[in-house]
């Protein structure tokens, strides 16, 4: 099911296409808002897309487009741009927007607090460390995407080039794992739930967290400074509406009503792995350990040290212009929920 903008028309919003900056364009309070997610409508975005289904957004006067993405320069520009009010997506993708492009988006609450990126790759030629990329081809769910920066910064970490290992897009799923065995590419850098898709069809694949090499915040929802600006009650009750899907989602998973949950999102969403909710049950599962890799007292909040230490390695390895870590990322709202 396509999911239809209400606040702004969206012209020109198939990947690749071309889109205009809307100048003077201010933004109207309203309840209507749109979220965009870095690739697709993956399980791993089940807080927003329940906070929807589920009436949680609802509750605090809100109605919600979930807008699956084609890449996360695409989220970024889209949010940019002021065609939609929130993006999500990889700390490393709000860092080199606003330290290289000068993009005034604002990270309000981290949802993975570890990295979602692991690298995957076959018994027969493993890689457990940066230097086993070399003369690899890589997949990745899309170019410029995290998955691709998550590779980069292992590899300039280690002190290798970045040519030595080719990137292919392979998307997030199941198939990537098809293109490994035959043969196309070597290894690929992927989410969680991609992983556990390939577990789930009873393979056994090599499997290396991007999170053991750097701490970085691994997905956060950001926003224009001057969405902020203008209604900065918006952030809380959005926020506000995430977390009681959190809460109703980790709920689900002790009294049974996840597989159900699940569907029920899956009605309105064009969910990657959808004809096996089971699986995604079993995803959902592993990607809630991500929002609390850091303690449950601090679900939602930017972490200051992932995002020093994330800014520090990407300009170390030259990926971004020097820039503060502090101006990336903001605890006010989250500060406010309560």
């Amino acid at each position: 099911m396509s999911v239809k903008i209400h606040r702004r028309a969206f012209h020109g919003f198939a990947a690749g296409a071309g889109v205009a900056a809307l100048s003077g364009q201010t933004w109207a309070a309203t309840s209507k808002f749109a979220m965009i997610t870095p690739i697709q409508h993956l399980i791993g975005y089940a807080p927003s897309m329940n906070a929807e289904v589920g009436g949680h957004f609802r509750r605090y006067g809100l109605e919600g487009d979930i807008v699956g993405g084609a890449n996360a320069p695409m989220a970024v520009q889209q949010t940019v741009v002021k065609r939609v009010d929130v993006m999500r997506g990889a700390g490393t993708d709000v860092a080199t927007a606003v330290a290289n492009q000068g993009a005034p988006l604002r990270a309000i609450g981290t949802i993975y607090q570890a990295s979602s990126f692991i690298v995957i790759s076959q018994a027969s030629r493993p890689v457990r460390a940066a230097r086993d990329f070399n003369g690899m081809t890589v997949g990745v769910p899309g170019r410029k995407s995290g998955s691709e920066q998550a590779l980069d910064l292992l590899l300039l970490g280690a002190g290798l080039d970045l040519d030595i290992a080719k990137r292919e897009s392979v998307g997030n799923s199941l198939g990537a794992w098809g293109l490994m065995r035959a043969g196309r590419i070597d290894a690929a850098v992927l989410s969680v739930s991609a992983a556990v898709q390939i577990q789930d069809a009873g393979e056994d694949p090599v499997l290396w967290p991007v999170e053991e090499s750097y701490k970085a915040p691994g997905q956060v929802y950001a926003m224009h400074r001057d969405r902020l600006a203008a209604e900065p009650e918006f952030p809380v009750r959005f926020l506000r509406a995430i977390r009681d899907s959190m809460t109703e989602l980790r709920a689900s998973l002790a009294n049974g009503s996840a597989l159900d949950i699940v569907k029920r999102m899956a009605e309105r969403y064009p969910i990657v792995g959808k004809d096996n909710p089971r699986f995604l049950v079993k995803a959902m599962t592993e990607e809630i350990k991500l929002w609390l890799s850091d303690g449950e007292e601090n679900q939602l909040r930017n972490m200051p040290e992932r995002w020093s230490s994330m800014v520090a390695s990407m300009v170390k390895a030259g990926i971004i212009k020097p820039v503060d870590a502090t101006s990336l990322y903001t605890n006010e709202y989250v500060d406010q929920l309560g």
